[in-house]
């Protein structure tokens, strides 16, 4: 069956291609193994197959819907391969602009790249980070391997869809079965789990160890951005609520009931102990969340020492910034 042949070959590629960006990932930043095994590396780029397997499966839904189409009937028109072709260049063209992306970005940030990264785009500040970009020239070494990459794919593609012009006639019962299978591996693919009680693959799947960076090693930057992207849709962090609200709602958890209309959040606060004059040394922890502390439910004993500061100190539990970034995030806490 054909179309089983031509997806199955493209998914290859696509799996190679993204197994050669994991590679480069992995020697840019060797230094950060520290002592892991040999077997753990191995594990890693085998969680990354899952995720890529994942990745690529949702980019061949629609060609493969149009490979079982042609099966049937008999041939593939012009119109519709020189579409598939098109779709799949222009969705592979983005998919390792992200991969070659993601690879600074790592470097940068320690962590993969996520819909973190176009935040600021939101926030207009679209030039600024083109000029960030194309400031810095070692970016363009990413960039490389992205172009020669794309133009290989492409070349390939474009041979493999090419060279199926035509498909055998007749054979229903045969392509029947065949476009059963195809259909079946691309959901399993896609769900990443070949168990239907389990929930679909998700970005937890990919930490096995105590190394962070092996632990990121296996995601695929592709799914982590889209993965990222609908849960800020899904938490909507830019909108806003009216100022009357917000005011009255700071003023419920703060107790303040005396009405002052020039400074409504403003309160009197009495000790009713005596000022010492300490000294004070602020510590700040950039990207420290939450939900990382044993104190606040995390069942993975990640920070022993803050845990065991937040039982002997003051600990502020209902903390505001005023913005998702953790950099803006600093004039918050000063």
């Amino acid at each position: 069956m054909k179309s089983l042949k031509i997806s199955f070959k493209i998914y290859c590629l696509l799996i190679a291609i993204f197994f050669i960006f994991r590679l480069i990932l992995l020697f840019t930043n060797f230094d950060k193994i520290d002592n892991a095994s040999f077997g753990e590396i191995v594990k890693a780029f085998l969680i990354g197959w899952k995720f890529d397997t994942t990745t690529a499966c949702y980019m061949l839904a629609l060609p493969v819907i149009i490979f079982i189409i042609s099966e049937f009937i008999g041939k593939t028109y012009n119109i519709i391969r020189i579409f598939t072709i098109w779709f799949i260049s222009i969705l592979s063209s983005l998919s390792f602009l992200v991969c070659g992306a993601d690879i600074p970005y790592y470097n940068e940030f320690i962590t993969r790249f996520n819909i973190s990264a176009l935040n600021n785009m939101k926030l207009g500040q679209t030039g600024t980070v083109i000029k960030m970009i194309l400031g810095e020239p070692k970016f363009i070494i990413y960039i490389i391997p992205v172009i020669i990459l794309l133009v290989l794919f492409i070349w390939v593609i474009i041979k493999i869809i090419n060279g199926t012009k035509s498909f055998k006639k007749g054979e229903i019962l045969y392509k029947s079965i065949g476009s059963v299978v195809l259909a079946v591996l691309l959901f399993f693919g896609m769900r990443g789990r070949i168990n239907l009680d389990d929930v679909p693959l998700c970005l937890n799947d990919s930490f096995f160890c105590s190394n962070n960076f092996l632990n990121q090693l296996g995601l695929n930057p592709n799914y982590v951005l889209l993965t990222s992207a609908m849960e800020d849709v899904e938490n909507d962090y830019f909108s806003n609520i009216e100022p009357e609200e917000a005011i009255a709602e700071v003023r419920k958890q703060l107790g303040i009931e005396v009405e002052n209309e020039d400074f409504p959040l403003s309160r009197k606060v009495v000790s009713d102990k005596e000022r010492n004059n300490y000294n004070v040394v602020l510590v700040l922890m950039e990207g420290m969340k939450a939900v990382n502390l044993e104190h606040f439910g995390n069942e993975q004993h990640l920070t022993p020492v803050l845990d065991s500061l937040c039982d002997k100190s003051l600990l502020f539990s209902n903390f505001y910034a005023q913005n998702t970034r953790t950099c803006y995030g600093i004039f918050t806490a000063l």
